[in-house]
């Protein structure tokens, strides 16, 4: 059993930007947070980095968490799944007419999350997706504590007027990623060898 580090980077995702890369991504860091151009040319087709604001991102932990899941997966060990959330579990902060600023009644529904993680962590990487999509923003009495918001619960009950267009994060302690977005998650695995040819459901 490969045990789990506590979370505290999640690095967000966004659609890719066309083939060119967001200048900004990493602010004053390394060139794309550390990644060679050849990991960038893999990735740009699927996903685009979320600037963060913070130095952390920047300076090389991002290619090493990419390595650790390029690690496990080489050995085997990678697990691709899909996981349902009820928009009852989801934080509603997010959720106002910002006309009147009064909440807005949480429309019925569910989403499905994607999974890419070390095979013995499915269950703890659950529990933490779920934590994430039920409180947006970290507090310090929860054992899920991360530096930045996620901004999960707004891509699981969106806005119409949203800005938020992150489509997936990376899990940089640990090394694992989710996505709302099937097809990103689904190339994804692909580039390390995880899953087969059925579509996620």
């Amino acid at each position: 059993m490969t045990e789990m580090r506590s979370s505290y980077l999640v690095q967000r995702l966004n659609p890719p930007h066309g083939g060119a890369d967001n200048p900004f991504a990493f602010g004053g860091g390394m060139k794309n947070g550390g990644l060679a151009e050849g990991a960038m040319e893999l990735l740009r087709p699927i996903f685009s980095f979320d600037y963060m604001g913070a130095a952390e991102y920047e300076f090389g932990d991002v290619p090493r968490a990419f390595q650790k899941i390029a690690e496990y997966a080489s050995e085997g060990r990678a697990a691709l799944f899909g996981i349902v959330i009820p928009n009852s579990e989801v934080d509603t902060a997010h959720l106002k007419d910002w006309g009147s600023r009064k909440k807005v009644k949480v429309p019925p529904g569910e989403s499905h999350v994607y999974i890419i993680c070390h095979a013995d962590w499915c269950d703890e990487v659950e529990t933490r997706v779920r934590a994430w999509a039920a409180k947006n923003w970290r507090t310090r009495e929860d054992e899920h504590d991360i530096r930045d918001a996620t901004n999960l619960p707004a891509r699981l009950i969106p806005q119409e007027d949203s800005y938020w267009d992150t489509i997936g994060w990376l899990e940089m302690d640990n090394g694992f990623l989710f996505f709302t977005d099937a097809d990103a998650a689904e190339k994804t695995a692909a580039l390390f060898g995880v899953g087969d040819d059925d579509e996620l459901d």
